[in-house]
């Protein structure tokens, strides 16, 4: 049942992310976050007596649901659990946004918008991860130009990707998706660039 519960409230908070437009490529948020809050609540709600026998040596205060059907309604452990939750919550969101205020202050936090245009994929990895429209050539060549004389401190070769990409086009905005796919002896031209 709490597996089941995990599943329905996984796929729930992905499309949240979605609707959102959250970036998480991994669906860390929905795993983590919301599968965490999830577990912790459970615990709250399930935990039979026998189990807290055993690991604590007392049987009182089980889930809410064991609470309910022994006619109680004690609410002490999922009090606790919702507690911890909303503790954990304010904890990682104080600390990491400290971090992440810090991070943009230094400009570390995103990427040069063209380079988000154009995608990581093709700056940095030699090609595109998946089938999709490509940025035009023109945001290619400009991006290429910009890493090239990048205020990094050292000047950095362009993967063959992009100047494949570059020299593909022939006029302004025209899309580089119509190209051919990389071929292996391309790749492997690349990565010994």
């Amino acid at each position: 049942m709490i597996g089941i519960v995990a599943g329905w409230f996984y796929l729930l908070g992905s499309r949240l992310l979605v609707y959102f437009r959250i970036d998480d490529a991994v669906d860390a948020i929905p795993v983590h976050m919301v599968g965490g809050a999830w577990g912790v609540i459970a615990t709250g709600l399930f935990t039979k007596g026998e189990l807290l026998l055993s690991a604590f040596s007392q049987e009182e205060h089980v889930g809410w649901f064991y609470e309910w059907g022994s006619g109680s309604g004690d609410f002490t452990l999922i009090g606790i659990q919702l507690l911890s939750v909303l503790f954990i919550f304010a904890w990682t969101f104080s600390v990491m946004g400290i971090y992440f205020y810090g991070l943009n202050l230094m400009g570390w936090l995103r990427i040069d918008p063209l380079e988000e245009e154009v995608g990581m994929d093709i700056s940095r990895h030699k090609g595109s991860a998946y089938d999709m429209t490509l940025a035009s050539v023109e945001q290619v060549r400009s991006l290429m130009d910009d890493r090239s004389t990048s205020n990094r401190g050292k000047q950095r070769k362009p993967s063959i990707m992009v100047v494949k990409l570059a020299k593909a086009g022939t006029s302004e905005g025209e899309s580089a998706s119509g190209n051919p796919e990389v071929q292996a002896s391309d790749v492997q031209q690349a990565e010994t660039a």
